[in-house]
C-alpha cells in the first residue's frame, strides 16, 4: 500500500464478516478487546464502530462514543503495514465528516501513559493533551481532544 491508494479506501459501519479482520487489527494495540468486548461495546446507545477497506482487505477500524457535545473514540487501531500512510488520519477525518455539527464541535480519545506511539499520532493529526489523570495503582491516562470552529 501507497500514500496514493489511501484515496482508493472506504470507510464504513461494522459489518459481520469483518470481525475476524477486526479483532486481527485490535490483537496489535495496548490491552486489546475480544469480540464479546466489542459486542458489549456496540450493544450501548450512541455507540459505533466503522472500517477502512479497499473492498477486500480491512485496513483498520475505530469505535466511538457519540455525546451530544463532543464524539469520544475508544478505539482506534490501523495494521501495521498501513501506518505512517494517512489510514488512521483518514478514519479521524471520517468522523469529522460524520458527527461534527455546530453543537458537537469536538473529538476526544484517552490514551495510557504507555501508549507512546498512539499519544504521539494524535499530537500529530493536531490534537492538544488537555488533562491528565493520575490514577492512585494505576496506569495514568491522557485526554486528547480536537476541537472545530
Amino acid at each position: 500500500m501507497t500514500r496514493g491508494d489511501i484515496m482508493q479506501l472506504l470507510v464504513r459501519p461494522v459489518q459481520k464478516g469483518d470481525w475476524r479482520a477486526v479483532l486481527r487489527v485490535e490483537s496489535t494495540v495496548t490491552n486489546p478487546w475480544d469480540i464479546e468486548d466489542h459486542r458489549d461495546f456496540l450493544r450501548q446507545k450512541r455507540n459505533a464502530t466503522y472500517v477502512v477497506t479497499d473492498g477486500e482487505a480491512l485496513f483498520g477500524f475505530v469505535s466511538v462514543t457519540v455525546m451530544p457535545t463532543h464524539v469520544l473514540v475508544e478505539r482506534l487501531a490501523v495494521v501495521a503495514e498501513a501506518r505512517k500512510l494517512g489510514v488512521g488520519r483518514g478514519l479521524l477525518d471520517s468522523l469529522e465528516e460524520f458527527y461534527v455539527t455546530p453543537k458537537r464541535r469536538q473529538m476526544q480519545a484517552v490514551v495510557s501513559e504507555y501508549d507512546l506511539g498512539t499519544q504521539l499520532f494524535f499530537k500529530a493529526c493536531g490534537w492538544k493533551c488537555v488533562k491528565t489523570t493520575r490514577w492512585a495503582d494505576e496506569v495514568d491516562e491522557y485526554l486528547f481532544v480536537r476541537n472545530f470552529p
